[in-house]
């Protein structure tokens, strides 16, 4: 590590990362899709400060010279403001979250690991008065399909024997279903039927 990074890096348009699929801004355009849009969350309890969300600009894989060789995949952003009741603003009552288009985040902090990304969705208002134009709604995008590592199996366990059917002997194979011990039943010819049309019933 401490002999730097290589200059040359390898890039991608897609990444998938817990149980998300991320495509940079770019992959993006002319898509029916919204798969760009990105929040990484703080550890505060209720501290919106710590909250951060754009769109993703672009996937990095940097490379390490040396025994053991390292890699490590990083996202690129440009951070909408964070900054509350000035970049970013929380309703009380719905709890959404929205943040200002146009502002950006001051300091130079672009890069973080992939494992940290949430995906999210960013929603223009209906309303389009001046106090809500430049707002952008944060939806959180809901996981298709997750399988837990816990559960996965290394090995496939499949039967590969083949079991001999073993025959039942003849004099176990009934010559006839018909008891000709069982005494005999008297059935009665009798049968009713029941009809039912609107209020009216007929037997």
């Amino acid at each position: 590590m401490a002999a730097k990074p290589k200059w040359c890096v390898s890039t991608w348009t897609t990444y998938r990362v817990n149980g998300f699929k991320f495509h940079t801004e770019a992959r993006s355009v002319e898509k029916r899709t919204y798969n760009y849009g990105v929040g990484v969350y703080g550890t505060g309890e209720g501290d919106i400060e710590n909250d951060y969300y754009n769109v993703l600009k672009d996937i990095v894989q940097i490379e390490c010279v040396g025994e053991p060789f390292k890699r490590c995949a990083l996202f690129s952003y440009d951070w909408f403001d964070p900054t509350l009741n000035c970049g970013t603003r929380c309703h009380k009552l719905s709890n959404l979250i929205e943040v200002h288009r146009t502002r950006r985040y001051r300091k130079y902090d672009p890069f973080i690991f992939p494992n940290a990304a949430s995906q999210v969705y960013f929603m223009a208002h209906v309303d389009r008065s001046r106090d809500r134009a430049n707002w952008l709604v944060v939806t959180p995008t809901k996981l298709r399909a997750r399988v837990d590592q816990q559960y996965t199996l290394s090995t496939a366990y499949q039967q590969t024997d083949i079991t001999t059917i073993v025959k039942p002997a003849n004099d176990a194979i009934p010559a006839s279903l018909v008891d000709e011990n069982a005494p005999p039943k008297e059935v009665n010819d009798e049968i009713g039927f029941l009809f039912i049309q609107g209020n009216d019933e007929i037997r």
